[in-house]
């Protein structure tokens, strides 16, 4: 007991240091223009409409909107008025009076002169502008001619106004009587005078059929009732009000809202007193506050920007001290329970949070679990290490336990006899709960979590699987399906059923009569935000289930298999990690926070805001919003944007329909508030919208929007006729061409056998060329001298390969193409006889590229064979000695083209056309004319380009030394 020192308070006077309103604070960084805010109202769309510092702003349910206009003085304005058409009105300190028309700040009437640089409330009237000055009286503004009329030289302190009539809190100099009148179109009508001295900020407020005038004197509020018989009452004002400085009184829902400097107090009245106080965003400059559609509050604050409570019984409280932290929690019963936090603080509340008691472990070690054992009516404390302690909550008494309970997982009371206690290592049951030598260990494994089924068993959750002891029997059996064990992350029993919630996200449930020994699997695929969700932290809550999933508190219908999730924005925002469930309200408990969260806020439903279409987009081009829209066949990419005003949004579902005879709505995604049609058809669509808010059952429609898209002018009737008429104007000039096209065909058909007549011709002559009578001649004679000679084996030698050199002859020229093969080895016979008649004094050789295919690229038949006789008979016969003779074949750098290249040393085409000159022109040779004819057939029947190149040889000393024939024949 000596290093226990326990601290008990019995008032709650700084144990919760702050206790507030769960709200959303929008601020600078929120769209929000600036943080000085002076008024506020919703208007019959359901638009926010704000006085702001930096002009006057729009929200519309998705963004903030200023309006400014160029002719203002002050970009602040106040006073927001809204008309009998709910038309929106202001003015600002110059007297400037604005309306909104068209989505525009228009200015209505310049005041300056009659307010004298003073804020002047005023009322607007269906044919006029009542304005009410404290230093020139009250003036009537003709709204349609803008005529000013004088009506009253009252100064005007302040006014309450209504469509019907106006009150108003005029100073009746040089006295200090205040006179309360009633405006009636432009008739003033005295209703009762106040006489007042040294008084500050009077104020008139209209409370049902009552007034209250307000003011300060000697830094104290006062308020007087005055009664519909002009009975002036004096308010008892509270304690709490009495030198707040209040700028605002609202009345909403027969309540009294004062909007102060330390946050807003709500009041009920009776007999006199304020009563029922409700503090709300303490410590906030409210100036403004409106209840919405949806009975959101909206409170503006002149410092701080714009705060919005969904529900005030949704309560925050934190703790005094800002490093402290809620760690552990247990119920004590349906009115109370108790909390710890991190440094060894253990805190006693009543229902609604309402603190009884505190006590402080001396040490400040952290707690981990909490369990309050209603047979020794002691609370177990468990801490971190080997710290665990007991607390009687009625005398106080904290006794301190080493490895009793310790770093614990799960305790809780079995039967009269036995208290189960699970660690990080065991679970075990002691028979006394402050001696730690009576125990027994059931099984050596960590522990997670137990549940009681009744006086004799127990489900525990190990991390390796599920298990049931029964005290009765001593055993300890675990639980399987489908023959695999049941790793669970939560477990509670729902009337008489026990549910399993596992790692896999689903839930196992058995029948208490038969528990264990089968179950039936329940699916939840998806939590209440659409992302996938492992539950855990189960608890029974009659016919429904709550739990926690990824930090958020959810409540699961099975029978409906509904999912709600208690949050609202960033009005809850902070991750949940234990919760407590009472009568009325779910208490939930954050790290730094603790919220009382009433369970009727998921019963509540929302009504939907008007849903309008805000924008239309075709081909990225904005156009006005019509209900029609008539469009080209090409104009058919369209983008519709909508929205619907109030708070929450963007918690809408939509749906729409786009074609006419459609009758299935299409669900928009969840974040989206546009959609685009892309490559829409010629036709009439009709495209309706419809939404409402998550939490309600009521939809909102849009107004309709019919699009025609006219079809194509090759659509139309007109164009369909004057086609066919073009079609069979085609059709007959295409038969005319085609007459004419097979005419054509025909000459050429009849042009081409004549070419193939012609080219066989010059073939035969090119063969007669070859087989030039000098050559047979020589090459007989030749045969003549073998046999005078008596050299019979080189005459038959040589006349079998004349033989044979004539037989290829005849058989190339029936093809109008031979390989290049085929040339090369008629060439070889060729240079072999004429080697001989020049008694081997000719030196020959005949090399082919690799890269060429010689087998598969094909030549004209014999083309080339007239090329080397010339450079044999022209260049080579008339040089006496080294005759030399190449034939190369290579492939083009392009690769397009095959070069045949014939080059000789001989005396050159000058010197030989000298010789040729004495002799006879039977002698002449025509073979090459004859091939260029053919090469020009080739291109112009075959448009195969071929080229012959002749080049003269010359040495150093440039005579000449011999001719180059290069032929181009095409790869292809």
């Amino acid at each position: 007991m000596s290093r226990l020192f326990v601290i008990l308070f019995l008032t709650c006077s700084s144990i919760l240091h702050a206790q507030d309103v769960v709200y959303d604070h929008l601020y600078n960084n929120d769209q929000l223009p600036t943080a000085v805010y002076y008024d506020i109202v919703e208007d019959h769309n359901y638009n926010i409409w704000l006085a702001s510092g930096n002009g006057l702003v729009k929200y519309d349910g998705d963004q903030f909107i200023t309006y400014t206009n160029e002719k203002q003085r002050a970009i602040t304005v106040f006073n927001l008025t809204l008309d009998q058409d709910g038309i929106l009105w202001c003015n600002n300190l110059y007297g400037q009076i604005f309306y909104v028309k068209n989505d525009q700040l228009q200015l209505f009437y310049d005041a300056r002169d009659l307010t004298g640089g003073q804020l002047a409330p005023f009322q607007v009237k269906e044919a006029s502008v009542q304005l009410f000055t404290r230093s020139n009286g009250i003036f009537s503004i003709n709204r349609e001619n803008k005529v000013v009329e004088k009506i009253s030289s009252k100064l005007t302190l302040s006014a309450t106004t209504g469509f019907d009539a106006t009150q108003l809190l005029s100073l009746n100099p040089p006295q200090d009587d205040f006179s309360i009148d009633l405006i009636d179109n432009d008739a003033i009508t005295s209703i009762t005078t106040i006489n007042l001295s040294n008084v500050i900020a009077p104020m008139i407020t209209r409370f049902q059929e009552e007034l209250l005038v307000h003011y300060m004197l000697n830094n104290e509020n006062k308020i007087i009732l005055i009664d519909a018989q002009n009975r002036k009452t004096p308010l008892k004002v509270p304690q709490e009000l009495r030198t707040n400085r209040i700028y605002n009184i609202k009345v909403i829902n027969d309540q009294l809202w004062f909007c102060t400097n330390d946050g807003v107090w709500r009041y009920t009245i009776n007999k006199n007193t304020l009563n029922n106080p409700l503090h709300l965003l303490k410590s906030q400059s409210i100036s403004s506050i409106v209840k919405d559609f949806n009975d959101n509050l909206w409170a503006t604050s002149l410092d701080n920007g714009l705060f919005i409570v969904s529900d005030i019984n949704k309560r925050r409280f934190t703790l005094e001290n800002p490093k402290e932290k809620v760690t552990a929690s247990y119920p004590l019963g349906s009115n109370k329970m108790v909390v710890a936090t991190s440094l060894g603080g253990i805190y006693l509340y009543e229902n609604p949070l309402s603190f009884s008691k505190k006590y402080q472990l001396k040490d400040s070690n952290f707690i981990e679990y909490l369990y309050y054992d209603t047979q020794y009516k002691k609370l177990i404390i468990s801490g971190i290490g080997n710290d665990s302690y007991t607390l009687d909550l009625d005398s106080g008494q904290l006794v301190e336990h080493d490895l009793l309970y310790n770093s614990a997982k799960s305790i809780t009371r079995l039967n009269d006899t036995l208290l189960f206690y699970g660690n990080f290592k065991e679970a075990l049951f002691y028979k006394n709960p402050d001696d730690k030598s009576q125990f027994y260990t059931i099984r050596q494994q960590r522990v997670k979590e137990a549940l009681v089924i009744d006086n004799n068993r127990i489900i525990i959750s190990f991390i390796d699987g599920t298990y049931m002891y029964d005290a009765r029997h001593d055993s300890l059996v675990e639980l399987t399906h489908k023959n695999a064990s049941i790793y669970s992350n939560s477990l509670t029993m729902k009337q008489d059923e026990l549910w399993i919630a596992t790692k896999s996200g689903t839930f196992l449930i058995s029948e208490k009569d038969d528990l264990g020994s089968r179950f039936r699997e329940s699916v939840i695929t998806k939590s209440p935000n659409n992302e996938s969700a492992i539950y855990n932290n189960i608890q029974a809550d009659g016919s429904y289930l709550w739990m926690l999933s990824n930090g958020n508190l959810t409540r699961y219908d099975p029978e409906h298999d509904k999912l709600k999730m208690i949050s609202n924005g960033n009005s809850f925002s902070e991750v949940v990690n234990d919760y407590i469930i009472t009568d009325k309200d779910v208490i939930t408990f954050s790290s730094k926070s603790i919220y009382r969260i009433p369970k009727n806020i998921l019963e509540k439903r929302n009504h939907t805001a008007p849903i309008t279409i805000t924008g239309v987009k075709l081909q990225e081009m904005s156009l006005p919003i019509d209900s029609l829209y008539r469009l080209n066949y090409d104009e058919n990419e369209i983008q519709i944007n909508f929205n619907s005003t109030g708070y929450g949004a963007g918690e809408m579902k939509y749906e729409y329909i786009l074609n006419k005879d459609e009758d299935t709505w299409r669900k928009v995604p969840s974040t989206l508030k546009q959609l685009d049609f892309a490559s829409l058809s010629p036709g009439e669509y009709r495209f309706k919208l419809r939404g409402k808010h998550s939490s309600s059952l009521e939809y909102q429609y849009a107004t309709p929007i019919t699009i025609i898209i006219e079809p194509p002018y090759w659509l139309s009737y007109w164009f369909i006729i004057l086609m066919i008429a073009i079609v069979i104007l085609m059709v007959y000039f295409l038969m005319k061409y085609q007459q004419r096209k097979r005419n054509k065909r025909r000459r050429l058909e009849v042009q081409q056998l004549l070419n193939e007549k012609k080219l066989a011709s010059l073939k035969l002559e090119n063969i007669r060329s070859q087989m030039n009578p000098h050559f047979v001649f020589n090459s007989l004679n030749s045969i003549q001298d073998f046999i005078v000679s008596n050299e019979r084996e080189l005459a038959s030698g040589y006349l079998v390969k004349f033989s044979r050199l004539i037989r290829m002859y005849l058989d190339y020229s029936q093809q109008d193409e031979i390989s290049l093969t085929q040339e090369i080895n008629a060439l070889k016979l060729y240079l072999e006889l004429e080697k001989m008649r020049f008694d081997d004094e000719l030196n020959y050789t005949i090399s082919i590229d690799p890269a060429i295919n010689a087998d598969q690229f094909k030549v004209p038949s014999l083309f080339i064979q007239p090329y080397v006789e010339n450079a044999l008979k022209h260049g080579l016969l008339h040089k006496k000695e080294k005759r030399q003779l190449a034939i190369s074949g290579i492939l083009s750098s392009s690769k397009e083209y095959v070069k045949i290249i014939i080059e000789d040393n001989g005396i050159g085409r000058l010197k030989s056309s000298e010789l040729n000159k004495t002799r006879s022109s039977d002698h002449q040779s025509f073979a090459t004319s004859v091939n260029d004819k053919r090469v020009q057939l080739y291109k112009e029947q075959l448009n195969k380009q071929i080229s012959i190149d002749i080049e003269d040889l010359y040495d150093q000393n440039k005579t000449p030394a011999g001719t180059r024939v290069t032929i181009a024949l095409p790869l292809i």
